[in-house]
């Protein structure tokens, strides 16, 4: 428990009568209580709190103030391969700061549990819930927005007092726009003691209960296999991509992170460009098309996701694939490439066929066949070898007689018989 308590009891609620007004847990204890189940082989926590949204500590000096949002930040950063889950959420304390968390630690499970209720706001200000319809679709939309893909989860209760046939086909309404992966539902049971016990009429039948109840069931059950449907199509999808690995793929930039380039495909596929894979100089604006390859794809939760790199050696093997007839056709072999990504790479080649210069295939009249590789790679310098099983030439060795190219700031430098030292460069 990160906090405990409740200082705003709904209507149906008993928390605050047994257990007291909310009170937020030290941080400092809750880390190093993950700390100790990590080393006990634990890898899931999960923050509960009765309304965990509202968790706020402050010292007793008031020098230092602690949101849910930096809760969320700190405890992911305990350690990177401990998943961090936390339920229950309030609607009216979720707010854009938690969620922009969530987006920007991979290891915090991307799953709310968002209470609804009811979709009705008269109703919802019967029962306390100190939130109307409306505020509840906008914290439904900022997930969608903020958090593409995540699960949501939510109560219902049915037959709640004095509810109309309207009111209920404003939750199931409700239903419909979220589109819930699941929910728990119940019909409303008069609690002893209660704000609603003393103060409302249950004046709704069981039978129309039942009813209700069944029809949000229903509605329930046709979401969830609407849900099984995408978990399939994600698992299709994620065979899709993993038969992917190691090729070019062309992506349109979505959104500009701190910490990614989110990519989007022709088929609304989400693709991720992480900025350790990304050129140290490349820059990217909205709705411009990225190459690179597909380094990986995980299954996180029921989704796939695809990471694509500018930065791997093989990206540039591709490229001279992609590029250079001779190399697709495969009468040159690209056998080795190292980078420094941004600065320099060096790139060896060989032919099976002897009557086929490698170098000056793959180079070209003044470099005209890598003129396009080293504007796609921010002008990398590029220098094209002959391949040779010549280990300590392969290291350090001069080459003499072969044509040379380097590249820098879009112009070639060099272009000889001359003798190029490469120390440094090929390891």
């Amino acid at each position: 428990m990160v906090s405990s308590g409740d200082q705003f009891g709904w209507s149906i609620q008993v928390v605050p009568f047994t257990r007291g007004r909310e009170r937020s847990r030290d941080p400092h204890s809750i880390i190093e209580e993950i700390n100790d189940l990590y080393d006990k082989g634990f890898r899931e926590v999960t923050l509960l709190g009765q309304n965990v949204d509202s968790y706020e500590w402050e010292n007793d000096a008031k020098t230092e103030k602690i949101s849910f949002a930096n809760l969320l930040a700190l405890t992911a950063q305990v350690k990177q391969d401990m998943r961090i889950r936390f339920s229950t959420s309030h609607p009216k304390d979720l707010t854009d700061d938690v969620l922009y968390t969530m987006r920007d630690y991979e290891n915090i499970c991307k799953s709310i549990h968002l209470p609804v209720q009811s979709g009705s706001t008269r109703i919802l200000d019967l029962m306390n819930r100190t939130y109307s319809r409306e505020w509840y679709i906008n914290r439904i939309d900022s997930i969608r927005n903020i958090l593409p893909g995540c699960t949501i989860s939510t109560d219902i209760i049915a037959g709640f007092c004095t509810e109309t046939e309207e009111e209920h086909q404003e939750t199931l309404s409700m239903m419909e726009y979220v589109k819930y992966d699941f929910a728990y539902m119940f019909s409303y049971s008069e609690r002893p003691g209660t704000p609603a016990a003393k103060k409302l009429k249950d004046d709704v039948s069981e039978e129309v209960k039942l009813i209700q109840l069944g029809r949000r069931a229903i509605l329930a059950l046709r979401q969830n296999l609407i849900s099984k449907i995408h978990e399939h199509d994600n698992t299709n999808l994620y065979k899709q991509f993993k038969d992917l690995v190691g090729d070019i793929y062309t992506a349109e930039v979505h959104h500009v992170r701190p910490k990614m380039v989110v990519l989007m495909d022709d088929d609304g596929n989400e693709i991720i460009l992480p900025k350790d894979k990304q050129i140290p100089n490349d820059f990217f604006k909205k709705g411009e098309n990225v190459r690179g390859i597909i380094e990986s794809v995980e299954l996180k939760g029921n989704k796939p996701q695809i990471i694509m790199s500018r930065t791997a050696p093989d990206f540039l093997d591709k490229l001279f694939e992609q590029e250079i007839p001779e190399v697709f056709d495969g009468l040159i072999t690209v056998k080795k490439v190292v980078r420094i990504p941004g600065e320099k790479a060096k790139v060896a080649v060989d032919s099976y066929d002897d009557r086929i210069d490698p170098v000056g295939a793959c180079v070209g009249m003044k470099g005209s066949r890598i003129h396009g590789i080293v504007r796609e790679l921010g002008n990398e310098n590029i220098d094209v070898i002959n391949y040779t099983n010549n280990i300590q030439l392969n290291c350090r060795g001069r080459w003499t007689k072969r044509r040379f190219l380097a590249f820098r700031k879009g112009n070639i430098l060099l272009e000889s018989d001359t003798v190029q030292n490469t120390n440094g460069i090929w390891k």
